[in-house]
């Protein structure tokens, strides 16, 4: 498993907003994109997030740029549903979004996967 990146801003509880990021590999083709997002302290699945389709699908969009070089662009769109506060005596909570995709090369199907965490800030505790 990748260590997380660790964004350095944070969301408000029961906010939208877009996560984007670019894939390593020089990858023209998608088989798959999957998300899972969790709440790091406790494990829990968030908003049923759990190895979800995003491919062109459920708030995500992968757009690719031929090139060259070859550049594969991820938007997934955060739901207010994805940023809700689970113990509401808690200031901050952390989330982790974690994209695994796989694509075909010629000798063989490869994996990936891509982790980010942020801060999600209670917003009963904001002042």
């Amino acid at each position: 498993m990748p260590t997380p990146i660790l964004l350095t801003e944070s969301m408000l509880e029961a906010t939208s907003g877009f996560y984007t990021f670019t894939l390593d590999q020089d990858v023209a083709f998608l088989d798959t994109l999957t998300l899972t997002i969790t709440d790091l302290d406790s494990g829990q699945t968030i908003n049923s997030r759990a190895e979800q389709n995003i491919l062109n699908a459920n708030g995500g969009t992968v757009s690719t740029d031929v090139g060259p070089p070859v550049i594969t662009t991820v938007t997934f769109e955060l739901e207010p549903e994805d940023t809700v506060i689970l113990n509401q005596n808690r200031l901050v909570e952390y989330r982790v979004l974690s994209f695994t995709w796989t694509w075909n090369t010629l000798i063989q199907m490869r994996r990936a996967r891509h982790e980010v965490q942020f801060a999600v800030e209670n917003i009963l505790r904001v002042v």
